[in-house]
């Protein structure tokens, strides 16, 4: 009777596919109960990820006859599977209101051995019904939490335009490729930015005279309908006249 098992896994095939599970693999468990199941978590060990995995189950005690070998004592996948990595983003997720040109850092978590892989950012102006839109490819990942920060700028308003129908994807390029990614769970906003120059207090108006309003914006190549204009007679606790 086997009381306890040793579960390993293989990178590279197993027995079955020519390869090994000493220098190749990693023990997933040690002398646990022989009760049909293991509830595993996947760590980020280096070679962790691929396509060529086994595991092998054997009873923990299959040196005690004096074996040199484990053959009589194992089982093993009857055919390789794979293991993915797995990206999660954070933020933005949903429901967020970012103003335009402000400090922006689009934000993920990589769960894997990062390795030499890169990932693409996009987005989607319509709800995530297409992601049409790249803000930036070959991004190297890193273990754990990653971050790229925005770049608003001339001659084009990337990354984003002003719309509450926004999401972001990050996605995997090479190896596992596209299966490999995670988009915000809900929309986020991307609002434009006014910035009244004049009057901005202080002034002295006199009625009659030609005065100048005078503003600055960010995101303007969106604000296709203008701006309106409003006076306060109430030091701004409301605006009822419009100019």
């Amino acid at each position: 009777q086997i009381t306890n098992v040793d579960l390993i896994l293989s990178y590279n095939g197993g027995h079955a596919g020519g390869g090994d599970y000493t220098t190749n693999g990693i023990n997933i468990a040690t002398n646990t109960a022989n009760d049909g199941l293991f509830a595993w978590t996947i760590p980020d060990d280096t070679g962790i990820i691929g396509s060529n995995m086994r595991v092998k189950v054997r009873d923990n005690a299959w040196a005690d006859l004096g074996r040199t070998d484990d053959m009589y004592s194992r089982d093993e996948s009857d055919s390789a599977f794979e293991i993915i990595g797995q990206i999660t983003v954070t933020y933005p997720n949903g429901s967020e209101v970012i103003t335009f040109g402000d400090v922006t850092n689009i934000q993920w978590h990589w769960d894997g051995d990062p390795a030499s892989r890169t990932v693409t950012i996009k987005y989607s102006d319509n709800g995530g019904g297409s992601y049409d839109h790249t803000i930036a490819t070959t991004e190297a990942l890193v273990a754990g939490d990653n971050s790229y920060a925005v770049t608003w700028g001339a001659p084009q308003p990337l990354p984003f335009p002003l719309s509450k129908f926004l999401k972001v994807k990050v996605e995997q390029e090479q190896g596992e490729g596209a299966r490999v990614y995670d988009t915000s769970d809900e929309n986020f906003t991307v609002q434009g930015k006014i910035t009244l120059v004049g009057p901005d207090g202080g002034e002295t108006w006199e009625i009659g005279n030609s005065e100048n309003i005078t503003w600055t914006a960010e995101g303007q190549e969106y604000m296709t309908s203008g701006v309106t204009i409003q006076l306060s007679r109430n030091a701004g606790g409301s605006y009822g006249t419009t100019i």
